[in-house]
């Protein structure tokens, strides 16, 4: 149980970076960005990029700090 928590947590961090957000994309005219883009201002992407990684992160903070203290209450 702890362990798939744990790779779930892994692989929505993957997705929401390489699928959500399309970063990292080599051969895209935007650098970090996909190709097409709706809105012209690109630092915007990068603002709500951080702004929703970084709520992500207090949630999968959170999550992964339950599974810590569940199983160092089993011991």
């Amino acid at each position: 149980d702890y362990i798939a928590k744990i790779v779930i947590l892994i692989y929505a961090s993957y997705w929401d970076f390489c699928v959500d957000w399309s970063l990292l994309q080599s051969k895209s005219k935007n650098k970090w960005l996909r190709d097409k883009l709706i809105l012209k201002n690109k630092s915007t992407y990068f603002v709500a990029i951080v702004r929703d990684q970084t709520q992500k992160l207090r949630e999968k903070t959170n999550t992964m700090l339950k599974v810590i203290n569940s199983i160092l209450s089993q011991v």
